[in-house]
């Protein structure tokens, strides 16, 4: 009976134990608790931080080739290989559904916030907070002065006003505030966050970024994906043509800047020309925005004896800060020369076999080494084009405006003045957020101007 009477005892100190558990009610309390706690949210972006830096650290989006080579296997304790790059999705880290996780738990944290406390704050803040007198003695208080004079509560009134505050009265107690859209910055914060947040996941999920290298007049699509998330749709069947490239000079011959014209081509084989794209002026179509950069020198055109036409690859060598293009054009079986360019309008150098000097020639100019004939008739080129897509940007972009907006509002002060006429006795007093040593002049004012008023 005894045993029977513990096991009892037991079961009925556990459902105790288990029924807080059981309240839904508690358990959402519970929930929202933490999601709107501040340190919960530093600790989030402190992740968020971290593998954003893990990402700088390991390269992004490279061939399982190359981390295989970079991070090998090791027979160590701690061995951190391309295995658990690969496995732990570090090479793709911004893209990774964990990360996606994280920042939605950041949002949700936010949004918690937001409803659980900024916004109750803010309508806190805009009641009327009629205090008695022992406030007066509080540490909070900035200034507090006691003088016999006038009971005038228009006088006041009148003072404050001029200052800038919303008065209430009752009784002989005055009531008033201003700054109040300074209590909107944290919300504003928030809310500005939020879109960041959720922009960068768009981007991260539906966008996408194209390279292509393409030779002048010719047409391209977008095949050369570099990145994209899981849910994007890239418009491979569109087509683009690429109508002109030049470059300008500086006067010292080095290059100013590289310009592309392209063009649309639709359905109906219709074309729509835009105007040139170059560094730091992209085109912006179809929601694609087109990037300018980057050019190379693919190959020479040459004419031999007036007849038929060759093509010859070009290879780029570097030379401490100067570029060349240098062609190797066989003239015999035994016999061959060297082609040199510098940029599409400088001349054309020409060696032979062993290094030596030949002669300087301009583009379609003939030129003649020994028996044979021929010139160079064009230089064809190509041009580099980044497309990328990003569907959330404006979003971010909306995002970080409402940010720089509440780092303004944020300097605004929020202030509060209570005043009450007791025993004869008139009592100013204030508080503020910020701007302290500023708010005590501003309520010495309004103290001497009430005086001068009631004199």
């Amino acid at each position: 009976m005894i045993i029977k009477c513990c096991n009892m005892y037991n079961i009925i100190l556990l459902l105790k134990i288990y029924m807080p558990f059981t309240n839904k009610k508690k358990i959402k309390w519970i929930f929202f608790k933490v999601f709107a706690n501040l340190n919960f949210a530093i600790c989030i972006l402190f992740f968020i931080l971290f593998f954003s830096m893990l990402g700088s650290v390991i390269e992004q989006h490279q061939s399982l080739a190359y981390y295989q080579e970079l991070y090998p296997v090791q027979s160590t304790f701690i061995n951190f290989n391309w295995k658990a790059i690969t496995f732990l999705g570090l090479d793709n880290i911004y893209e990774s559904w964990w990360f996606l996780i994280i920042l939605m738990i950041l949002s949700c944290s936010l949004i918690t916030c937001t409803f659980s406390v900024q916004l109750p704050s803010l309508r806190y803040a805009r009641r009327w907070k009629f205090i008695n007198r022992d406030i007066y003695t509080q540490p909070k208080v900035s200034f507090t002065e006691g003088t016999f004079v006038n009971k005038s509560m228009v006088n006041i009134v009148h003072c404050l006003n001029n200052k800038g505050y919303y008065c209430f009265s009752r009784q002989n107690k005055v009531y008033a505030y201003k700054g109040l859209i300074g209590r909107i910055a944290p919300i504003i914060v928030h809310i500005s966050l939020i879109l960041i947040l959720i922009g960068a996941t768009i981007g991260f999920t539906s966008g996408f970024i194209v390279q292509e290298m393409i030779p002048i007049g010719e047409v391209f699509h977008l095949k050369n994906i570099l990145g994209s998330g899981f849910n994007n749709v890239a418009p491979i069947y569109l087509t683009f043509r690429i109508d002109d490239f030049y470059l300008n000079y500086n006067v010292d011959r080095s290059i100013k800047q590289f310009f592309s014209k392209l063009s649309y081509i639709n359905d109906d084989g219709n074309k729509k020309v835009y105007p040139a794209i170059f560094v730091n002026s992209p085109l912006i179509l179809k929601g694609m925005t087109f990037y300018q950069t980057d050019w190379q020198m693919n190959a020479l055109r040459i004419q031999l004896d007036s007849s038929c036409t060759i093509q010859y690859k070009l290879n780029k060598v570097q030379i401490g800060k100067s570029i060349f293009w240098i062609c190797r054009f066989p003239l015999e079986k035994t016999n061959h020369i060297f082609i040199i360019i510098s940029s599409f309008n400088d001349s054309i150098y020409i060696y032979d076999s062993l290094g030596k000097f030949i002669s300087v020639a301009s583009l379609r100019q003939k030129v003649y080494v020994g028996e044979a004939c021929f010139r160079v008739k064009e230089i064809m080129s190509s041009t580099g084009i980044q497309i990328k897509v990003d569907p959330g940007l404006s979003l971010v972009y909306l995002g970080f405006g409402f940010l720089i907006i509440s780092t303004f509002i944020s300097y605004i002060s929020y202030s509060q003045l209570w005043f009450s006429i007791s025993d004869n006795y008139c009592y100013l007093n204030g508080y503020t957020n910020r701007a302290v040593l500023y708010f005590e002049e501003e309520l010495i004012n309004i103290y001497h101007k009430y005086i001068e008023n009631c004199m």
